[in-house]
């Protein structure tokens, strides 16, 4: 209550309606595992395939432990976006082949006064850099440059106060091409002293353990830029001549280094996984997890990583991981896979899914990837066009040009009960999830969109009701909160979320001192019970259809 001391008209705002609560978003699936490039720090979102390459690199094959892999993470993210996600958050994770070695993994070119490295390990850092060098009017004189004086025929150091600052300074402009990515800065210094030296701009954020740009250009201990400008001449025999004559063009003023033997480390373990699902965790709004490529053979490391994605799920609370069969497994083999498994934050797809390779050299081969990109991104465009509390399920795969193996209705009834959600053609109407069960023995969370659902509702309300904590607990704030709550699962009523002809059939909040003993009042505590009459899928369609005899018309 504000003061009132002297006569006066005063204003006061005063809210005449409850708080409300809005859904939260639904549509933002986490991958983890290994890519070209990028940071192995934090996580980063992405919300397009090139946004994706920017940071990670493009879909060119690993080299993993000296062997050639499919791509598969980029693979995902392709798949997810095609399918109608929007918003994808990455945690790429590697091991360095040599972790002694601070640089291992990141390609490289070392010169006389200077050198370069990929900001990040892994083959997508293998690039090339353009310095490009002219002469111009350079800084403020007091800065420090490095000058042409042609009256002397040489190069100086620029001096405060001195002739020098009458003398065109030399500038660089640097341009990286990185597969079909190019980044670049221009205007800069060659003299580490200057406040815009090309080794201040292609820095590395020490801090962070992070850079802004591809690559990280390092002038060596003690070197001046006369030293480096030396380097760059010894470089390019014909740099020197060009830089001084007016008529000569970018391309004489150039010069090209590679950076090579960028390389993508070793197999990744249970640990590389571990750490990149603990990164995720940081991650806002997640609602699907996988770690696509994971399950490219059968073993204890890819039965491991399922079981990590669904702890990390489980301890995350509104979220649910997305599990990839076992790339070759037969019915049986799938089912003993799935048979290690119960949780209700777990899904599992099979079988895996056929593809026409986009790469420009595959001329069209065929490609089988793990299910789970497609299926995030059919849960994102399912929650999109209709609900999250509708099942993902009896939706067109559109990138599938097959699946793995084609699964018949005998053998999808063997699956189904167990929780496999499959991959079916049919006839007239494509390539198909026909699935939407999780891994749950619990049938009253056997149901993907029941599980999806059911978090949606709990992280809302949890987020839309943080403004309770530390309000007076009593009646008013009881009201108050029991309103918002029912004005929102009322709107989820009405849109068709919840079952019931009537509000008063679909849930109800009860927050009063019925639902709050003392001892809970002394303890600090606002409990509430809310009931909600989620809809299941129509998993079976029957119609019982018999024969009808002729009768007296009435």
């Amino acid at each position: 209550m504000p003061d009132y001391l002297a006569p006066g008209v005063y204003v006061e705002e005063t809210p005449f309606r409850s708080k409300s609560i809005e859904g939260i978003s639904t549509t933002t699936a986490a991958f983890v595992g290994p890519a070209r490039f990028g940071p192995l720090q934090g996580h980063q979102l992405v919300t397009s395939l090139t946004d994706y390459e920017r940071c990670f690199g493009d879909g060119a094959p690993l080299t993993i432990g000296g062997a050639t892999s499919v791509n598969y993470l980029w693979h995902a993210a392709r798949a997810f976006f095609e399918e109608g996600g929007k918003r994808l958050v990455i945690a790429r994770v590697a091991r360095p082949t040599d972790p002694a070695d601070p640089l291992s993994g990141h390609a490289r070119a070392d010169m006389a006064a200077l050198s370069l490295h990929a900001s990040y390990p892994g083959t997508g850092g293998n690039a090339r850099i353009t310095l490009t060098l002219s002469l111009g009017a350079g800084s403020a004189p007091a800065s420090s440059d490095i000058v042409w004086n042609a009256p002397a025929q040489r190069f100086e150091q620029r001096v405060a106060g001195s002739q020098a600052n009458s003398l065109p300074a030399i500038l660089v402009e640097a341009v990286v091409t990185r597969g079909t990515m190019m980044d670049g800065a221009a205007t800069l210094s060659l003299d580490p002293a200057h406040p815009r030296a090309l080794f201040a701009v292609f820095a590395q954020d020490v801090a962070a353990g992070d850079s802004a740009l591809p690559v990280i250009i390092t002038a060596a201990a003690g070197k001046s830029g006369l030293d480096i400008l030396d380097a760059l001449f010894a470089a390019n025999a014909g740099l020197k001549a060009a830089l001084i004559d007016p008529a000569s063009g970018r391309a004489a003023r150039s010069l090209s280094i590679d950076l090579t033997n960028g390389n993508d480390g070793v197999p990744l373990d249970l640990a590389a996984y571990e750490e990149g699902l603990a990164r995720l965790e940081a991650a806002e709004d997640v609602a699907a997890v996988a770690a696509p490529g994971s399950t490219v053979q059968d073993g204890p490391l890819a039965r491991d990583v399922a079981q990590s994605l669904i702890t990390h799920a489980d301890r995350m609370r509104f979220r649910l991981a997305i599990i990839d069969s076992v790339r070759g497994h037969e019915v049986s083999q799938a089912r003993s896979f799935r048979a290690d498994f119960d949780s209700s934050y777990g899904a599992f797809y099979y079988p895996w899914i056929e593809v026409v390779d986009p790469a420009p050299t595959a001329a069209g081969a065929s490609l089988l990837l793990p299910p789970s990109g497609f299926v995030a991104g059919i849960f994102a465009r399912n929650d999109v066009e209709r609900s999250v509390s509708k099942a993902p399920a009896n939706e067109v795969v559109r990138l599938a040009t097959g699946f793995e193996g084609l699964i018949n209705k005998s053998q999808q009834e063997v699956l189904n009960p167990e929780g496999i959600n499959c991959f079916r053609f049919f006839e007239g109407r494509g390539y198909r999830l026909f699935g939407a069960r999780t891994m749950s023995s619990d049938p009253e969370w056997k149901y993907v969109n029941i599980r999806r659902y059911f978090s949606y509702l709990e992280k809302s309300i949890s987020v839309g009701l943080e403004w309770c904590v530390f309000e007076q607990n009593e009646a008013a704030l009881w009201t108050r909160a029991r309103a918002a709550t029912e004005a929102f699962l009322f709107s989820e009523w009405r849109a068709g979320g919840l079952l019931g002809v009537k509000a008063t059939d679909a849930f109800f909040v009860e927050c009063d001192r019925t639902t709050m003993t003392q001892t809970d009042l002394d303890a600090g505590r606002l409990i509430c019970h809310i009931g909600v009459a989620a809809i299941r899928p129509a998993e079976f369609i029957i119609f019982r259809i018999g024969q009808k005899t002729a009768s007296a018309v009435n």
